[in-house]
């Protein structure tokens, strides 16, 4: 897809008005299939999580637009309701091209960066309807304090907005993330942690940065990580741009946001094993992938120089809290089994 035609189908259809943001691109993909416009809004025992998601992507959009944030948004199959629902008030969702989250992330990204005049792109989760308030104060502190990537990050009470296994699970991977970053001297102590499991990702629109989220990675033939880690589904797109950024001298900082949880989201998700389940194993695809790609950018030379002896006492450091901190997940997810 040239970059022409992503602009001829994305452009949205705003007043004169609407203009204030409008070098701010918001990017984000949906996959709804099971909403229906004549559920909307209803609440109930009956209304599944398709449905729920639908409704805050679709607040989520509305918000976007009147705002006058150009808007690109990539669809992976969600329900004809769903597509006409958007397209009525002015957005064409596009069919994603290629399977995978990371996947979709790309292409929107890539579409996103081809609007005109857009300085800025925002990758936010459809569902996070509070983001559209903050976008801007983003773009504000990236422009200030001449960064190249703005991370959001949640306040105690926007923590405590989430469920509950949800919120204590993402503390703990942002702590392991930041002290992964901090051993390999990526990230300078002087800065807050990243809470880079929130989700959204603030960045210069520019050739270097969008080449940072759309690079592709996988693992090497046999590698140990087979069938733990899958690159493409949070890594690629994500998480390894902030490593890269990092390593390739970029400034990444956070900004605390007053974002809460839509609550009929927390409701609805709190104390499902399922949805428990699903949080544990991204964590541990994340945290795995996170410390063998920080393993790879040190070995290829991409961080500030160490010698030898540096950098294995450097990577010791690493993998010892990375071995103890499995020990410590391990043993409190036995605990919470046992009981």
């Amino acid at each position: 897809m040239t970059p022409e035609k992503n602009l001829q189908i994305f452009e949205p259809l705003r007043s004169p008005e609407q203009n204030e943001h409008h070098d701010i691109a918001l990017a984000t993909t949906t996959f709804y299939p099971g909403w229906k416009s004549e559920l909307q809004g209803i609440e109930g025992p009956d209304v599944h999580l398709d449905q729920i998601r639908g409704d805050l992507a679709i607040q989520t959009l509305i918000k976007a637009v009147e705002q006058g944030y150009q808007v690109a948004l990539v669809d992976g199959g969600s329900s004809p309701d769903f597509t006409a629902k958007v397209q009525s008030f002015g957005i064409h969702a596009i069919p994603q091209e290629n399977k995978g989250m990371a996947a979709s992330r790309r292409q929107v990204l890539n579409a996103a960066s081809s609007f005109d005049q857009t300085h800025v792109i925002a990758w936010v989760e459809p569902e996070k309807v509070g983001m559209m308030d903050v976008l801007s104060i983003l773009k504000g502190r990236m422009i200030t304090e001449e960064a190249d990537m703005v991370i959001p990050s949640r306040t105690e009470a926007g923590y405590n907005s989430y469920p509950q296994q949800q919120a204590k699970s993402e503390k703990q991977a942002n702590r392991f993330f930041n002290k992964v970053l901090r051993v390999v001297r990526l990230f300078p102590e002087k800065y807050p942690d990243l809470d880079a499991f929130f989700g959204p990702r603030v960045f210069r629109n520019t050739p270097e940065m969008l080449e940072l989220f759309t690079a592709i990675y996988d693992l090497k033939d046999h590698s140990k990580l087979a069938g733990k880690v899958k690159p493409d589904n949070y890594l690629n797109a994500t998480f390894f741009p902030i490593v890269l950024a990092l390593a390739r001298g970029k400034k990444v900082i956070g900004v605390p946001v007053d974002y809460m949880h839509p609550s009929r989201q927390t409701v609805f998700e709190n104390g499902k094993p399922e949805f428990e389940q699903k949080r544990t194993d991204q964590k541990w695809d994340i945290i795995r992938g996170t410390v063998d790609f920080a393993r790879y950018v040190m070995n290829t030379g991409k961080t500030s120089a160490l010698d030898d002896t540096s950098e294995r006492s450097t990577w010791k450091k690493v993998m010892d809290f990375y071995k103890k901190w499995i020990v410590v997940a391990t043993v409190e997810l036995k605990n919470k089994t046992d009981h």
